[in-house]
């Protein structure tokens, strides 16, 4: 676990192991969403993989949040903060963004999107898909300010079936 918080680039919340990236997203975005407030949206982008949509398909109507998906740029495969500027409003609980996406390899700027987003939304929730950039990247997660961060093992150093999330202290209550 200490190995883990220096490869993710955080000194505090909790790190913990799932059977899969995807089963690791799926924990933390249900986590937001039904521990968040009442009412309000999740915000997240179609540039996103499944693992995360998914989560977001499921847990949004359970909670009465609607789910609000960012169109990104085909021409360039990216979103970016002012994407989520024009879509995120002080309602918005729960904010999901891909750090690199998996069909392209192009690289989102994950701390200007999340400095976007609590200048309109402070208190929402931000998590990150790190699997497809884990392997490629820095994992500057403290830098960042966001609340979970997810990384699939096989995809850097590990077998199948393997896991690792980081949590805030304020997302890990939930």
């Amino acid at each position: 676990r200490e190995d883990m918080r220096t490869f993710f680039g955080i000194t505090e919340g909790i790190v913990f192991t799932g059977e899969s990236g995807t089963e690791v997203l799926f924990r933390l975005v249900r986590a937001a969403i039904l521990g968040s407030s009442p009412g309000g949206t999740v915000v997240g982008s179609t540039l996103e993989h499944p693992a995360t949509v998914s989560a977001c398909t499921r847990w949004s109507p359970v909670a009465g949040k609607a789910y609000v998906r960012i169109p990104h740029d085909d021409a360039r495969a990216v979103v970016t903060a002012e994407d989520y500027l024009r879509h995120v409003t002080p309602e918005t609980r729960v904010v999901t963004i891909i750090q690199t996406s998996p069909v392209t390899g192009i690289t989102v700027d994950v701390q200007a999107i999340a400095q976007a987003v609590r200048s309109v939304a402070p208190d929402s929730f931000i998590l990150v898909d790190s699997i497809q950039h884990a392997a490629h990247g820095v994992m500057a997660v403290d830098a960042c300010g966001v609340d979970a961060c997810a990384v699939s093992g096989y995809k850097v150093f590990s077998k199948h079936n393997y896991g690792v999330g980081w949590a805030s202290p304020r997302l890990s209550v939930l």
